[in-house]
């Protein structure tokens, strides 16, 4: 559910929780969104060589079982193979995520590369969405987004189209 201007009015204190949160850096390593996962991986050896602090909680495996291991082992041989071929993509252009399966639940990896050369895969949540799905509900946005009269209109249409379809309970636009 997005927060709307009336949602912040009823609840005072949302007020400053939204303020703090404009406030917070996004480019902060570590601050991982509690519903994904960050691994950093050596492309030569595939091996894990560092982690966010919730691989516990969302792999069921202490850190050190994921730490210096393969990647294979943590999202199986398929998936791994998968992730090498997409992070020999150019990085820089937009790909989609490779679908893994971790624990039992259907997740997304984005592949991207860190100025060292480590691949950076962050994992979220997958969507079990066909492209016919997804086109769908992109057309509803689209059409949502189309009877805006301002911009702040269009920001706050934008704003609840992006929560619904990332299913994320809270997004912020910054202008």
């Amino acid at each position: 559910m997005a927060v709307s201007e009336s949602d912040v009015l009823r609840a005072p204190d949302e007020l400053r929780r939204l303020d703090q949160c404009a406030q917070e850096r996004i480019d902060r390593p570590g601050a991982v969104q509690p519903h994904g996962l960050l691994l950093a991986v050596d492309p030569g050896t595939g091996a894990v060589v560092q982690v966010s602090d919730n691989v516990a909680t969302l792999t069921g495996r202490p850190v050190q079982d994921v730490l210096g291991h393969g990647l294979a082992t943590l999202v199986g041989v398929d998936a791994a193979q998968a992730i090498a071929r997409a992070s020999e993509r150019d990085l820089a252009e937009p790909a989609d995520p490779v679908p893994v399966e971790l624990c039992g639940s259907a997740m997304d990896v984005l592949v991207h590369r860190s100025p060292d050369g480590l691949l950076l895969l962050d994992l979220e949540p997958g969507h079990d969405r066909g492209p016919e799905a997804w086109l769908a509900t992109l057309h509803a946005v689209m059409q949502r987004l189309a009877v805006a009269r301002t911009v702040e209109e269009l920001r706050g249409l934008t704003v609840d189209a992006v929560a619904d379809l990332l299913g994320y309970d809270r997004v912020m636009m910054y202008h």
